[in-house]
C-alpha cells in the first residue's frame, strides 16, 4: 500500500527509499482509509483483463496450444481490506466477491476459450464458512468476540456456507451463459498446530506435529486446535 505523506500526514512507517510513501497509519495508530486511490493505482476492469490475455493468446497461444493454461481470480481476496484498503476499503462480502469473481471470469474465457480458471483462493480456514463482513461482525460483538459470533452477511445470504453459496452462484452464472467459468476451487490450507507453521523444522517433537498435520487435508479422525475443528479437507471440499 502507498499513501502519500505529503497529502495525508505523518504515518508510522514509511518506505525506506521513498519518504512520501506510507504505509497508511498514522502515528497515533490509526489508519487512514479515506485516501484518493488514483494516487497509488489506476483503475482497470475486466476488458483490461481480456486485453491483456489476447496479448498473451497473441504471443504464445492459447491455453490449449501451449499457451498460459490457468488463470487465478485473485489471491486472498478476503484480504482486500487490508493488504488493498487504499483501493478497497469496504470489508468484501458474498456478493462482492462471487460477482467480481464471475465477472472476471467470463472476460477471461471470452478472451481465451480454451483457459481454464482457479478462484476464489481464499487465504484461510474461516473464509471457507464466512465473508469478512461476518468477522467483523463477529469480532465486534460480544460476549464472545470470536469470527463466527454475528455472521450478518451470511444469514443475508440463507445462513450457507461462503464456499458453498460462491459454487452456487457460479454454477447459476454458468447455466446462464451456457459456458463453464470455474474450473477449479482454489483454497489455502493454513491449517497446522501455531508452532511449526512458517518456522524452521524445529526439535524431534516439532517435526512430528509437522508431519502428523497434514492428516488435516484427509484424515476424518484428525483433530486440529489452530481451527478447532476436524479440517478433513479434501473430502470436505469435494
Amino acid at each position: 500500500m502507498r499513501v502519500r505523506v505529503a497529502r495525508y500526514g505523518a504515518q508510522k512507517e514509511v518506505n525506506p527509499y521513498n519518504s512520501d510513501c506510507g504505509k497508511g497509519i498514522r502515528l497515533d495508530g490509526s489508519q487512514i482509509d479515506n485516501n484518493d486511490p488514483n494516487d497509488t493505482s489506476i483503475p482497470v476492469g475486466p476488458q483490461f483483463a481480456m486485453d491483456w490475455i489476447k496479448y498473451l493468446t497473441r504471443r504464445f497461444g492459447d491455453a490449449r496450444h501451449g499457451g498460459v493454461a490457468i488463470y487465478s481470480l485473485d489471491n486472498e481476496p478476503e484480504l482486500w481490506r487490508w493488504v488493498h484498503i487504499d483501493v478497497h476499503p469496504a470489508y468484501p462480502g458474498y456478493d462482492d466477491l462471487a460477482n467480481l469473481g464471475i465477472t472476471y471470469a467470463t472476460a477471461i474465457k471470452q478472451a481465451d476459450s480454451t483457459a481454464l480458471v482457479s478462484g476464489p483462493a481464499t487465504s484461510t480456514w474461516m473464509g471457507y464458512f464466512f465473508s469478512p463482513q461476518d468477522w467483523r461482525s463477529g469480532w465486534n460483538t460480544g460476549p464472545g468476540y470470536v469470527y463466527y459470533g454475528n455472521p450478518v452477511d451470511r444469514r443475508a445470504h440463507g445462513d450457507v456456507p461462503f464456499l458453498e453459496w460462491y459454487l452456487k452462484q457460479f454454477a447459476a452464472a454458468e447455466r446462464k451463459g451456457g459456458r463453464r467459468l470455474l474450473d477449479f476451487l482454489d483454497i489455502h490450507g493454513y491449517i497446522a498446530p501455531d508452532d511449526v507453521q512458517f518456522k524452521p523444522a524445529g526439535d524431534t517433537a516439532n517435526q512430528v506435529l509437522r508431519l502428523e498435520s497434514v492428516r488435516a487435508f484427509w484424515d476424518s479422525t484428525y483433530f486440529e486446535t489452530a481451527v478447532n475443528d476436524t479440517p478433513y479437507l479434501v473430502p470436505r471440499m469435494r
